[in-house]
């Protein structure tokens, strides 16, 4: 019985011999793609935790201390400060009901109320939040549990990063 070695039929007999392929040559070629490829599966991954320990944010205003979790009376203005090495950061401030909260309805998240605003100078709506004020009023009053993210948007704002978060407390 004879094979093919790659470059010549080879009887079975002469098969104990060592016989050249094509494969080492390539070894490391194939060695050098396989680093490339998991370089670049780790890069976005390395890029998604990077904002993590780059950036912060924290309620301005109200009862708050940079380093504690602030607290905000319903009805009460409040501004955001950050740190990021992130081009036009925005910051999402988001509520969910607790013991005190007077509301309609949750959300399907489970949120009661929640905005989004620039905070970079220059960006397209860079003010204030207002805790509870809502075109659609459904928290009326009392309390409730918040949270503030710092996030950078993709270029067609479809995707979101979030680079930062703190808790906050309405008091009601």
């Amino acid at each position: 019985m004879s094979f093919w070695d790659g470059a010549n039929w080879v009887d079975h007999a002469r098969s104990a011999q060592p016989t050249t392929t094509m494969e080492a040559p390539w070894r490391p070629a194939r060695i050098a793609l396989s680093l490339t490829v998991a370089a670049l599966i780790a890069l976005p991954i390395s890029q998604a935790f990077a904002g993590w320990g780059g950036s912060s944010v924290w309620i301005e205003g109200g009862a708050t201390s940079r380093a504690g979790t602030a607290v905000v009376g319903y009805g009460d203005a409040f501004g955001v400060g950050y740190q990021t090495r992130e081009r036009k950061p925005w910051a999402h401030a988001v509520c969910y009901a607790n013991g005190s909260t007077r509301y309609n309805e949750a959300y399907a998240d489970g949120s009661i109320w929640g905005m989004y605003y620039s905070v970079y100078s220059g960006g397209p709506q860079p003010q204030d939040f207002v805790a509870g004020l809502s075109v659609d009023g459904n928290w009326s009053g009392g309390g409730a549990d918040c949270r503030l993210d710092l996030l950078k948007f993709s270029n067609d704002y479809t995707r979101a990063t979030v680079l930062a978060s703190t808790s906050f407390t309405v008091s009601g």
